[in-house]
C-alpha cells in the first residue's frame, strides 16, 4: 500500500449517491472515474480557465512517455540553483548508470497557462509510466516567468493507477530552485539532491504549484498528447485545487492546452530479457478473447478444455492448441456472460451452467450439450424492478458456483444474482439443493439465506445485494462446504457458514469477511467487491482468502479497497487483514483474483485483473509468508482492462499458464521447478461429488505441509483447472494423500513423482496420464 491506507488524496469530500453510481458493466468498464471527467473536458479545452496564448500552431503530438537517450547538455539548457532539497538524505549516493530521458512534450513551447493575478494552489502535473523499475535523478523543465521567483518542483507517487490521482502528501521528492527573468522559456535542469527509486515500475507524476502572483509556470507545446489508452486522460493536467467540488464531488481538475515542457531523467534498474511467461497470440493457442472462463476435462484425455463466455466451447489437442466445437456441441444456445462446470447428474461427464439474465442448465450427452433448464426447475425469476419496469422476472446472474451443501454426494448450485443498472435495485440470491434425480427445489429459505441478504432489514423488497463473485470453501475446516458471495455497489460481502447441510448462517461480520463498514448518510458502505479467491498463503493447513475490491481514489475514505486475509485456524475463524504487511499496493479496479503457484515452489502467489480500459493487472510473488514481492514487469504478465482469469497447465508441460481476458500467457519455468498434477473424483451419490469438489489434496514438500482444495468456483464466476497443482521444487518426488473429506476417505499415494498428471478415484483406483 502506498503510505498505509489513511493517505490523503485530492479531498475525500464526496457525493455518496455519486459513488453508488459508479461502477462498471459485466466486462468491461464505463464507471465514472477521475480519467472520466478529464475527457469530458477535453471537448471543452478551448473554452477552459487555463488560457494559454499560443505562439504557433504544432501538430506534433507525442505518446504518452517517450524515452530519448541522455546527450551532452547544450547551450540552450541553463542548470538550476537549488535553493533546498525537500526529501531527506538517508544513504551515500548510489553510482550512476545509464539513464534516458522520459519526453512528453513536442520541444517547441507555445506559451503558459493564465490562471488570473493571483493564483492560488493550483497543480501543473504531468504523468509519466515506466513498467521497469525505475531511479529518478533528475527533471528538465521550462518556465514562464516575467521576475525572478522561486518555485518547487516535484515527484508525486501514483494513486491507484487511474491515469489521473496522485499521492498529494507526502510527495517522493520536492526540490525549491531559484528561476530568473532571463530563464524564462529556457530549459533548466533540476537534479534531486538524493535519487528516487520508484520500484517496482508504475505510473508517476512531476509538477509544480503555481501560487500567488509572479509564481512561475510551466511552459505548454501546442498540442497535448493523445491519451495512452481509449477512455483515459491524456499526461498533462491542471488542478485547480482552491476551487470548490462538483456538485458530483469532483475537483476542478482539467486538461492542460498542450503538454508540459517537462521532462524526466530515470535509470532502468532492472532489465529482464527472459520474462517467466509468454504471450500466445489468438492464432498459436486457438483461445479468442473472452470475458469469463471455466477449466474442465470433457472428454476424460488428461487436458484442459475450457468454456467461454457466450457460451463457446474450445477443445485441447493436448499441447495447448484448441479447436472451437462450439457448433458441434452447443447448437444455438447463446446469450450468455459465462459459467461453471459440474458434474450435476454424477455420470462421470461435466455438465454446464451457464450464467446471464436467463440461466441455462447444460446437461454433457456424451460431448453433446443439451438444455434441460424447464425440467430441472432452476428458475431465479422474482419479484424485480428494472428501467421502471416491475414484476415477477428473470434476473441478472453474475455467477454461478457448484458445491455439495448436503454432503450428499450431488452438486448444488448457488446464484449471485445482480442489480438492475438502471434503477439500482438489487435481486435476490438462490441456493438450488439437488434431488438427485435432474431436478433442483429452491431451498433459500429452508436454508436462512434470504433475510441475510436485505440491504436495510426494514427495506426487504427490492433492496438485495449486488452479487458479483462467488469462492466456495470449507473456510473452517469442519468437512462442509462454506461460500464467500462477494457483492458490488458498496454492500457488505456475504460469508455462509455450512451447518451441516441444515442451515448457512451469515458470519461476515463476526469472520470480518464482509468487508470494512464506513456509516454514511445513515447506511454501511463496504467496498465494491467483484472478485475472491481462497488458498492457504502461509502452509498452515487453512484456507486464507483475497477479495479484488474495486475502490475509486476520491472515495477511498470509506470504499474498501483488494484485501489480504489470513485465516488464523479454529471452528469461528477471525479473519486478519495483512494486505499492508505483505506490500499489495493500492491499484483503483481489481477484479479476478488468482491464487496459484506459478513457479512451482509450492506457495501461492497472486495475480488479478484490473477492470477499465489500461488498467494494468498486478502479479505478486510468494517468497515465503508475509515476504512478497510484485514482479507485474519481470513476469511478463501484463493484461490491460482485464476481467475473468484462469490457471492451467494448457500445454502439459508441467507448470501452470494462464488465460486472463482477453489474453493467453504460456508459463516458461524459469525455475525449471517440477510439479504434481491431481484431479480427484468422487464416487457420486451418497459419497463424494463426481466432480470432486471440496477434496483436498495434500503433499509433504520440503516441511511444509501443502494443501490445495478443489473449488467449483472462484472469482467473478470461472474455474482454474480440475487438476489440483502441487509445485515441489527440486524435489524428484513428494508424498501425496487426496481426502475425500464428505466421507472421510483418505488415498495414501505414497511417494508421486515429478511431472505425474494423475486421476485419482474415491475408491482408490488411479489413472496416469
Amino acid at each position: 500500500m502506498i503510505n498505509g491506507r489513511q493517505a490523503r488524496l485530492l479531498g475525500t469530500v464526496c457525493w455518496i449517491l455519486l459513488v453508488i453510481a459508479c461502477g462498471e458493466d459485466s466486462n468491461s468498464g464505463s464507471g465514472i472515474t477521475g480519467a472520466d471527467v478529464a475527457n469530458d473536458l477535453a471537448a471543452e479545452n478551448d473554452v477552459s480557465p487555463n488560457d494559454v496564448t499560443l505562439i504557433e500552431d504544432v501538430s506534433d503530438t507525442s505518446p504518452d512517455t517517450a524515452l530519448d537517450s541522455i546527450a551532452a547538455d547544450d547551450a540552450d539548457t541553463d542548470h538550476a540553483d537549488v535553493d533546498a532539497d525537500l526529501t531527506e538524505d538517508v544513504a551515500p549516493l548510489p553510482e550512476k548508470g545509464e539513464t534516458v530521458w522520459l519526453i512528453l512534450d513536442s520541444d517547441e513551447p507555445q506559451g503558459a497557462h493564465n490562471f488570473g493575478a493571483a493564483p492560488e494552489m493550483v497543480y501543473e502535473f504531468a504523468r509519466f509510466h515506466t513498467l521497469w523499475p525505475a531511479r529518478i535523478w533528475s527533471f528538465r523543465a521550462m518556465f514562464q516567468t516575467a521576475q525572478d521567483s522561486k518555485i518547487t518542483v516535484y515527484l508525486w507517487n501514483d494513486f491507484g493507477g487511474d491515469f489521473i490521482d496522485f499521492q498529494v502528501d507526502p510527495p517522493l521528492a520536492a526540490t525549491e530552485i531559484s528561476v530568473t527573468a532571463a530563464q524564462s522559456g529556457r530549459w533548466i535542469d533540476i537534479p534531486l539532491a538524493y535519487p528516487i527509486d520508484l520500484v517496482p515500475g508504475r505510473m508517476f507524476y512531476a509538477g509544480v504549484i503555481v501560487n500567488g502572483a509572479g509564481s512561475p509556470h510551466l511552459m505548454v507545446d501546442a498540442t497535448p498528447s493523445d491519451p495512452p489508452y481509449p477512455d483515459t486522460a491524456p499526461p498533462s493536467l491542471v488542478w485547480q485545487s482552491a476551487e470548490p467540488l462538483s456538485p458530483e464531488g469532483f475537483p476542478a481538475i482539467s486538461l492542460a492546452a498542450g503538454d508540459y515542457m517537462l521532462r524526466v531523467e530515470a535509470e532502468q534498474l532492472e532489465v529482464v530479457t527472459d520474462f517467466h511467461f509468454e504471450a500466445l497470440t489468438d492464432e498459436i493457442s486457438g483461445i479468442p478473447g473472452f470475458g469469463r472462463l471455466a477449466f474442465a476435462d470433457i472428454d476424460d484425455d488428461g487436458d484442459d478444455d475450457v468454456m467461454l463466455d457466450g457460451p463457446r466451447l474450445l477443445v485441447n489437442d493436448g499441447f495447448g492448441v484448441y479447436t472451437d466445437m462450439t457448433s458441434q456441441a452447443l447448437a444455438d444456445i447463446t446469450g450468455h456472460n459465462g459459467g461453471v462446470w459440474g458434474d450435476y447428474d454424477n455420470d462421470g461427464d461435466p455438465d454446464y451452467f451457464a450464467t446471464g439474465l436467463m440461466d441455462r442448465l447444460l446437461r454433457n450427452d456424451d460431448g453433446l450439450f443439451v438444455d434441460v433448464t424447464p425440467e430441472s426447475g432452476i428458475d431465479d425469476a422474482q419479484e424485480f424492478m428494472c428501467d421502471g419496469t416491475g414484476g415477477v422476472q428473470n434476473v441478472p446472474t453474475e455467477a454461478a458456483a457448484w458445491l455439495d451443501i448436503d454432503n450428499d454426494g450431488d452438486l448444488d448450485l448457488y446464484q449471485a444474482n445482480f442489480i438492475c443498472w438502471v434503477d439500482g435495485y438489487g435481486s435476490q440470491d438462490k441456493l438450488w439443493l439437488n434431488q438427485g434425480d435432474g431436478t433442483f427445489v429452491d431451498a433459500s429459505a429452508s436454508l436462512g439465506i434470504v433475510s441475510p441478504q436485505y440491504l436495510k432489514a426494514h427495506l426487504p423488497d427490492k433492496y438485495f445485494l449486488a452479487g458479483r463473485g462467488l469462492a466456495p470453501a470449507d473456510y473452517d475446516s469442519d468437512g462442509d462446504m462454506d461460500l464467500l458471495v462477494a457483492n458490488y455497489r458498496l454492500h457488505r460481502n456475504l460469508m455462509w457458514e455450512n451447518e451441516d447441510g441444515q442451515r448457512m448462517v451469515s458470519v461476515g461480520e463476526s469472520s470480518t469477511l464482509e468487508g470494512v463498514g464506513t456509516l454514511a448518510s445513515l447506511q454501511m458502505y463496504f467496498g465494491h467487491t467483484i472478485g475472491a479467491v481462497w488458498g492457504d498463503i502461509d502452509f498452515d493447513g487453512d484456507l486464507d482468502l483475497f477479495q479484488a475490491n474495486l475502490s475509486h481514489p476520491r472515495f477511498f475514505s470509506f470504499s474498501q479497497v483488494a484485501t489480504m486475509y489470513e485465516n488464523p485456524g479454529g471452528p469461528s475463524p477471525v479473519f486478519q487483514d495483512v494486505t499492508d504487511l505483505i506490500g499489495i499496493r493500492y491499484q483503483e479496479t481489481p477484479s479476478n483474483p488468482t491464487l496459484w503457484d506459478f513457479d512451482n515452489d509450492s506457495d501461492l502467489d497472486l495475480f488479478y485483473t484490473c477492470v477499465y480500459s489500461g488498467r494494468q493487472s498486478q502479479f505478486y510473488r510468494n517468497d515465503g509468508h508475509p515476504m512478497w514481492s510484485e514482479i507485474t514487469y519481470q513476469s511478463g504478465l501484463g493484461v490491460y482492462g482485464g476481467w475473468g482469469a484462469a490457471a492451467a497447465d494448457i500445454d502439459q508441460d508441467g507448470d501452470l499458464d494462464l488465460v486472463a481476458g482477453p489474453q493467453k500467457f504460456s508459463n516458461h519455468n524459469l525455475a525449471d521447478n517440477g510439479a504434481i498434477f491431481i484431479r480427484p473424483r468422487g464416487k457420486g451419490a451418497g459419497f463424494t461429488n463426481k466432480s470432486g469438489f471440496g477434496v483436498r489434496v495434500i503433499a509433504e514438500v520440503s516441511g511444509n505441509t501443502v494443501v490445495r482444495e478443489l473449488s467449483g468456483a472462484s472469482g467473478t464466476g470461472i474455474q482454474d483447472s480440475p487438476y489440483v497443482h502441487i509445485g515441489i521444487g527440486k524435489l524428484t518426488s513428494a508424498k501425496v494423500q487426496v481426502h475425500f473429506v464428505t466421507t472421510g476417505t483418505i488415498v495414501d499415494l505414497g511417494m508421486v513423482e515429478a511431472g505425474s498428471r494423475l486421476i485419482v478415484d474415491e475408491d482408490g483406483t488411479t489413472i496416469e496420464f
